[in-house]
């Protein structure tokens, strides 16, 4: 088995992501499967996606592609974890970086499925109702209750999606991830496609990332250090 990881990158470089991505890679390999790499740094985040999908179907022999965002950490055991559930798409449980951090997945709430609503409530009475202690840092928790769970929209944060469904989204789209200016976002694009043709869309709530924000560097910072060396 084989994962191809793809990253838009993010002008800021976080050290965590990389470091967390390797051990996920290594954790792959202990259990017999291997992993690529490939990256894009787009302007328009949808270009981005599209440019990996087809570098993944052109240049790879890859069973599952994985976007994994340069600004999500991972647990070790998250990629292998969510190659195990045997889905057409799966996303790990991560969370926005407003004040009032909500899960990024979706579920309709319209026929024409041109809005969706948000499912926090649910995740915190599922995590509350069994016990599931909060995580500080990317973790992979051990849940006793059926931890995947169908819904509409995951986020591309970290996404694992069978080769089949990447090769019928080609085939049936010119722009699987949609153009510019549109109204949805290209992971609800993506997810709404998917569905048309079949597919289903799952969230692990098992498989916690961490979400990475940037903090202003000061000169309190610079001075905190107490025994600086030439640079």
């Amino acid at each position: 088995m084989k994962v191809a990881v793809a990253t838009c990158r993010e002008r800021v470089a976080y050290w965590e992501h990389t470091d967390s991505l390797r051990m996920a890679q290594a954790y792959l390999s202990k259990q017999g499967a291997s992993s690529i790499y490939i990256a894009d740094s787009p302007t328009y985040i949808h270009r981005g996606r599209e440019r990996l999908m087809n570098g993944f179907l052109n240049q790879t022999d890859a069973d599952f592609l994985c976007y994994v965002d340069s600004d999500n950490t991972l647990p070790p055991e998250s990629l292998w974890n969510l190659t195990q559930n045997d889905a057409d798409i799966v996303g790990a449980t991560y969370f926005g970086r407003r004040a009032a951090p909500a899960v990024v997945a979706y579920r309709w709430v319209n026929e024409e499925r041109a809005l969706h609503a948000g499912i926090s409530k649910e995740v915190m009475e599922f995590y509350r109702e069994n016990n599931v202690q909060p995580q500080a840092r990317a973790a992979c928790v051990d849940i006793g209750a059926p931890h995947l769970w169908e819904v509409d929209v995951v986020g591309f944060g970290c996404a694992m999606i069978k080769r089949h469904v990447i090769e019928a989204m080609s085939e049936a789209y010119e722009e699987v991830f949609g153009g510019h200016g549109e109204k949805l976002g290209e992971d609800c694009i993506f997810c709404k496609r998917a569905q048309d043709l079949g597919f289903k869309v799952h969230l692990d709530l098992s498989v916690q990332l961490g979400h990475l924000v940037t903090r202003q560097i000061t000169m309190a910072h610079f001075m905190a250090i107490s025994d600086w060396e030439n640079d």
